[in-house]
């Protein structure tokens, strides 16, 4: 069942698949290797994320992560961690 993008990454996400696939209706649910994906395609589907998205994912997240959806989540993971990551650079920073 079609279950369209909720937010800006999914949609980011789609429109990157639909791109690379060459698929029109992409759902949140599916699956990046059912769509027509390989191992090659991952391997510009990581290189399309890092220059669209500007999010450092490796080859093994997209083996893990192979739904839309799932992909999103770890995404946004990414984004939490660095934002984090950016803070605690930030107050050591102040301490010093």
């Amino acid at each position: 069942e079609y279950v369209a993008p909720r937010n800006e990454i999914e949609v980011q996400l789609t429109e990157i698949w639909q791109e690379l696939l060459g698929v029109d209706k992409i759902g949140i649910y599916d699956n990046f290797f059912e769509l027509g994906g390989h191992s090659l395609l991952a391997t510009r589907l990581v290189s399309m994320i890092r220059r669209d998205m500007h999010k450092e994912v490796f080859i093994r997240a997209i083996f893990e992560y192979s739904s839309l959806v799932k992909l999103g989540n770890h995404i946004r993971y990414i984004e939490l961690f660095e934002n984090t990551k950016d803070d605690k650079i930030y107050k050591r920073r102040i301490e010093l």
